[in-house]
Parts: structure tokens; C-alpha cells; sequence
């Protein structure tokens, strides 16, 4: 996994209402366009099955207040002349974020042309979150998966593989008698693609606050689906600032013995991230309230989580990521925070069968 599949675990969340079945995908409504920068934003209300992911919907204002150019009219210079300027542990996030604005009103080729003029150090963020608001026209595979291979370089074609099965799933409401099927075969046809973050991503944007139901879903589907589906679930919990849910027998009985270290990290990696988002980082709080209430889940999976959310906003380095987590000192929890910088490309939640085949 590259550092900017780490981007990918914090953001986005949406529905769609309409149910897909393998003999009749569903297909994706014409995308709308983005607002004009001076437009007001009308406040969230019920889920619009054809409107983009909320995330993107919050983050304009932001986006538009930094001078972001439009990306339908402005010139590759501009474009990497804004990314640029932006603060230099700042560019992941906000180039992310400025990816899932052109995702989500430009078509795959202009994508490409825009990604491909951002700075080099930060282009992988810039083509995953185009990915996570570029939507299919449909969900035939073959057809899909011919224009990713022939538009996409390379190196960034797994993130819009992704964006297939995300929407997909997100689509059948993350049904896994419909999911599974198609997104086992979507992945088969790649070599060396697994669709779990594709997955994890829809059913978590299908549920939205849900948590309930999404957690409940997750346990239906295969094992092998688990660990990434529950990750994914801790962090929108972790995200929406509800700690005490997991103090509920409901909905924490849906979540497997197996998948609570996982389940935990992400409560952590989304807590800290939703936290530190809003500006408001005061370390030893955060360390009360991830010892209050997510610690007793999983001791490791909790320190893991936070070491990955400093991990995420430390722009990858070392050097930064071993300043911000100074505060923290008690040794153990500090193995396991940097257990996140020591990963080795692995995904979120195969870290713990990275420790354990480390373990003596």
C-alpha cells in the first residue's frame, strides 16, 4: 500500500438507496455540476442518492477560501502553483481533498491531465481522492476496467479500481450476496488487485451514521472481508466524535472477538484525525479519552490507531512523525503508535499480522 491509501482511510461518506444485483448492476446517475466558488451551500439534510459524497460538499468552503482554481477552467500551472503554496504538511490532505473536487465534476482524461501536473510528492494523494468521487457510468467490468488501464498511469489505477467497487457497494447498500460476487470477479480480471478497500469504503458510505447496521452487515460478510470492513466501520465512529457507543452491547455485538484490535485502531485513527481537523489537538485529552473508552477493546489497536492518525498529518516523515508524537511516553504505548511508521506499505488492517509474524 502506498503512503496515499493512508489518505484514503480517513474521508468520504454518502449513500445510495437503490439495491444492485450481478445480473443488473445499478447504474450511476450523470455526475452534477460543482458550484460556482461565490455559491452559498445549502445545509446537509436526508441523504440525496444522486449527490456527491458529503465530504466534498463540507470541504468546498475550505477549499474555496485557500484559492483553489477550478479545475474545469484553470491551467496545470496555476493548479500546481496552488498546490505549492500550501503548507508543506498541509499538501497531503488538501491536495486529497482538491483530487475528490475534480473527481467529482471532470471526466477521467482531464483528471488524469490535472493529477499528472501536481507536484510528483504529493500526486498520489491528488488521483485517490479523484477516485473517491470519480463515479462509473455503469458496472460492466469489462468496459470499466478498459478505460482505467488505458487513461490512468499505472501507478495510480488501483485507486479508480477502488472507486468501481466502492461505488458499487455503496449502490447494492453493501449487501454482500451482491457485493462479494461482483467485486470477486471486478478483482480477478486485475492482476494483483484485492478489492477490500473498494468495499470497505461503500459499505461505510452506505450506512453513513448508521453504525448499527453497517457494523452489523460487516459480520455477514467471508472472514477475509472482516478486518478491512471493521477498520473502516471504527473510523466513521471514531470520525462522528461517538465514543460511547462502545460502551453498547448494540451495536458492539455485531463486532467479531477477531476484529476488535482492528475495530479500535480505526476508532482511534478516525477520533484523532476528526480532532485534529477541527483544530483542536490538546494531546493529553485526547490520550484521556482514548484510554476511557476505546482502550479496553484493544490496548494495541487503540495506540496503533493514534500512531496512524500522526502518521496520516505528519506528511510521512519520520522526523516530524517522531516530534508530534514527543508527548507520548510511556514506552509500550509508543511501540505500538509507531507500529503505523513502521508498516511497510501494508494496509490498515493487515497490521496485525504484520506484528505478529514480528513478535518473537
Amino acid at each position: 500500500m502506498k503512503p496515499s491509501l493512508l489518505i484514503s482511510l480517513m474521508f468520504c461518506t454518502s449513500c445510495q438507496d437503490t439495491p444492485a444485483t450481478p445480473a443488473e448492476p445499478p447504474t450511476v446517475p450523470e455526475q452534477p455540476a460543482m458550484p460556482a466558488p461565490q455559491a452559498a451551500l445549502e445545509p446537509a439534510g436526508m441523504p440525496d442518492p444522486n449527490a456527491a459524497p458529503e465530504r466534498i460538499e463540507d470541504r468546498l468552503p475550505m477549499l474555496q477560501r485557500m484559492g483553489a482554481p477550478l479545475p474545469a477552467t484553470a491551467s496545470e500551472q496555476q493548479i500546481a502553483s496552488f498546490v505549492n503554496n500550501i503548507k508543506t504538511l498541509e499538501q497531503p490532505l488538501t491536495t486529497f481533498m482538491y483530487g475528490e473536487y475534480c473527481g467529482h465534476v471532470l471526466e477521467l482524461a482531464r483528471m488524469v491531465e490535472i493529477g499528472m501536473s501536481v507536484p510528483p510528492h504529493v500526486r498520489t494523494e491528488f488521483f485517490d481522492g479523484a477516485a473517491h468521487s470519480h463515479r462509473p457510468v455503469s458496472f460492466e467490468a469489462a468496459p470499466l476496467i478498459q478505460e482505467i488501464q488505458g487513461t490512468v498511469p499505472r501507478d495510480y489505477q488501483h485507486f479508480f479500481h477502488d472507486g468501481v467497487v466502492r461505488s458499487y457497494t455503496e449502490a447494492a447498500m453493501g449487501d454482500p450476496e451482491t457485493v462479494v460476487p461482483f467485486a470477486s470477479e471486478y478483482a480477478r480480471q486485475i492482476d494483483g488487485y484485492e478489492p477490500f478497500n473498494g468495499v470497505r469504503v461503500g459499505l461505510q458510505r452506505a450506512y453513513r451514521d448508521d453504525v448499527s447496521g453497517a457494523l452489523q452487515k460487516a459480520a455477514a460478510y467471508p472472514e477475509r472481508f472482516q478486518p478491512a470492513l471493521f477498520e473502516e466501520l471504527g473510523w466513521r465512529v471514531g470520525d462522528i466524535q461517538r465514543l460511547s457507543l462502545l460502551a453498547l452491547d448494540d451495536p458492539m455485538q455485531w463486532v467479531p472477538e477477531a476484529s476488535r484490535c482492528v475495530f479500535a485502531q480505526g476508532v482511534a485513527r478516525g477520533f484523532v484525525l476528526r480532532t485534529e481537523m477541527q483544530g483542536a489537538i490538546r494531546w493529553p485529552e485526547i490520550a484521556t479519552q482514548l484510554t476511557t473508552h476505546v482502550e479496553p477493546l484493544c490496548a494495541r489497536g487503540t495506540w496503533r490507531g493514534l500512531g496512524w492518525a500522526v502518521e496520516l498529518t505528519s506528511a510521512h516523515d519520520p522526523a516530524v512523525f517522531a516530534q508530534r508524537l514527543s508527548w507520548l511516553t510511556d514506552p509500550q504505548q509508543r511501540a505500538w503508535a509507531e507500529e503505523a511508521m513502521q508498516s511497510n506499505g501494508r494496509p490498515a488492517w493487515e497490521l496485525d499480522s504484520v506484528a505478529a509474524a514480528a513478535s518473537p
